[in-house]
């Protein structure tokens, strides 16, 4: 016969009918229940570990993004329109794409090792 844990403390219970208050009295786990248990426990924690890290890779890669944004806003229209308005002194545009590029490749590259 399997000995009977209570439910609000997880000790064995005294008497049949001491842990009907909490829900009633249940079988001890077996060797097999708790290592399953203890799976199930881990694998959460392993899953919230893969979150918080999914999280912040996600909020490099905007960050990388805003980098971006900030090279075309701040570069790319201006020397576009100073071409399309005739001004002579043009800013050099293949070099803010090299930054741009450089800024995506790294980016790329970060994420292509996690493959």
């Amino acid at each position: 016969m399997s000995t009977l844990i209570c439910k609000k403390d997880f000790n064995a219970c005294r008497t049949p009918g001491m842990c009907s208050p909490h829900g009633g009295c249940q079988a001890e786990k077996s060797e097999w229940q708790a290592g399953y248990d203890e799976g199930r426990r881990m694998g959460t924690k392993h899953m919230y570990a893969e979150v918080d890290r999914l999280k912040s890779e996600n909020e490099a890669q905007r960050q990388a993004l805003r980098n971006v944004m900030t090279q075309i806003d701040g570069n790319i229209r201006e020397t576009v329109r100073d071409c399309v308005n005739g001004h002579n002194d043009v800013q050099d545009i293949y070099g803010y794409c090299d930054t741009i590029e450089g800024l995506i490749d790294a980016v790329m590259s970060k994420e292509a090792s996690h493959d």
